[in-house]
């Protein structure tokens, strides 16, 4: 594990994401919330689907643009921070470390530094019937389903 700077923050995952695990899909457009403009680093491997629109962020102190579609992979060690939104669609999960089997946290491990990876257009539908059953499935409240809990905003 790489050391950590303790003066960037770690944005962890809300009380109410019980099981270590936060969706949320969202349109976002103009400046980003002061939490995910500063540089900080998130609490779980985030994952992320660019649905439409433009998002401008940094990472690792690297400026990326990301044109939709797009899927994007952030390694809970890299430092990143939202600049800008161009009317963009993001579906994103933030998953702790204790809901990844081991032999996949090292893979996600070798997947740093960042790259954007374009999504055909033609896959896109694919992503997005996923994104719609992960949704559907985390409001489910029996126990025949696994509970998940996602919040709003990023």
């Amino acid at each position: 594990m790489r050391k950590k700077d303790k003066n960037i923050p770690v944005n962890t995952l809300p009380e109410e994401t019980s099981k270590g695990i936060m969706m949320m899909r969202e349109s976002f457009h103009g400046s980003p919330d002061p939490e995910v403009e500063r540089a900080h680093r998130d609490g779980g491997y985030t994952f992320i689907i660019q649905e439409k629109g433009n998002t401008t962020i940094e990472i690792d102190f690297q400026t990326y643009c990301i044109k939709a579609p797009a899927i994007v992979y952030i390694n809970p060690h890299q430092v990143h921070r939202v600049i800008s939104f161009d009317k963009a669609l993001l579906s994103t999960w933030i998953v702790t470390e204790e809901n990844i089997r081991a032999r996949y946290l090292s893979l996600l491990e070798d997947l740093t530094p960042a790259d954007i990876l374009p999504v055909k257009p033609e896959n896109l539908d694919t992503l997005t019937d996923a994104v719609a059953l992960c949704m559907k499935l985390s409001g489910k409240k029996n126990g025949d389903f696994v509970s998940f809990h996602f919040k709003r905003k990023l």
